[in-house]
């Protein structure tokens, strides 16, 4: 049978430290399949930062397991689990004198032997990242000099460069103006889109209806809801996880359901 493309997890669980710290996972199943664009919401403190490092490999589940293309990520080396799963930070800390192109390299840092530095293919490979996230101009800059807008999708090209099929990203639109948020998921629909397997992690639920193909939500460590946008961006299944702040309503393009934060003390009608 052919090789599942895509993460698969099965009854994750974490804790961080001590007991009373209770579970920051209590058994999370999600699969992120080739094709796919799969939001992650949540409140602050469901667990979604924890799912990511522990998708990539960055961290090892107390219980449960993570399969990387139907094998066990833990068996893999993380040069090799690099190849397969590339994050998308939300910021980096102290890159600012990097140039771009330099920056971009280092995501092809699982494919260089340590002694040999970086051949044709790999410049190739960084040149086909930057090209796909429109960032070939800046390749000389410094990324220092870069906007939120233009940083965000040099973090993205890096990832690209590292020849990964399967993304996470975390909170790509944190920092955003409205135009880049919209560009950024753009540009991350479009690859999953050509088969790359994408998970998103955001506090955005404004974006989810319009984009995710599926969304999951997590709530205190578990999966609260699952499913298409239509399932998952609903009163029922959102109001037991963030109470009665949210509206709930249409896209007005109609590309798919848009739910927005919302305080007035009486619940809408509708």
């Amino acid at each position: 049978s052919m090789v599942r493309t895509g993460l698969r997890a099965r009854g994750v669980h974490y804790s961080y430290g001590s007991p009373d710290a209770g579970s920051a996972l209590a058994g999370v199943d999600l699969d992120l399949g080739a094709g796919e664009l799969v939001f992650v919401i949540g409140p602050n403190g469901a667990g979604k930062s924890t799912l990511l490092q522990i998708l990539c490999g960055c961290l090892l589940p107390s219980a449960g397991e993570v399969q990387i293309d139907g094998e066990a990520l833990e068996a893999l080396s993380p040069l090799e689990a690099a190849r397969r799963v590339a994050v998308v930070p939300q910021a980096l800390d102290g890159v600012g004198d990097v140039r771009v192109g330099d920056f971009v390299l280092g995501g092809r840092y699982a494919h260089i032997p340590r002694l040999r530095g970086p051949a044709a293919a790999d410049f190739e490979a960084v040149q086909g990242a930057l090209s796909r996230t429109g960032t070939d101009a800046f390749a000389e800059r410094s990324m220092g000099q870069l906007s939120g807008g233009q940083r965000q999708r040099v973090l993205l090209s890096r990832a690209l460069a590292q020849g990964a099929r399967t993304l996470l990203l975390d909170e790509p639109t944190a920092s955003l103006d409205p135009r880049y948020q919209a560009e950024t998921l753009e540009l991350v629909q479009g690859l999953a889109g050509e088969g790359f397997a994408v998970a998103l992690v955001t506090h955005d639920l404004a974006w989810a209806g319009s984009y995710a193909s599926r969304v999951v939500c997590l709530h205190q460590g578990r999966v609260a809801a699952a499913g298409t946008p239509a399932e998952v961006l609903t009163a029922e299944a959102l109001e037991p996880v963030y109470g009665p702040h949210l509206w709930y309503g249409e896209a007005p393009d109609g590309s798919g359901p848009l739910v927005l934060p919302w305080t007035r003390k009486k619940p809408p009608l509708g």
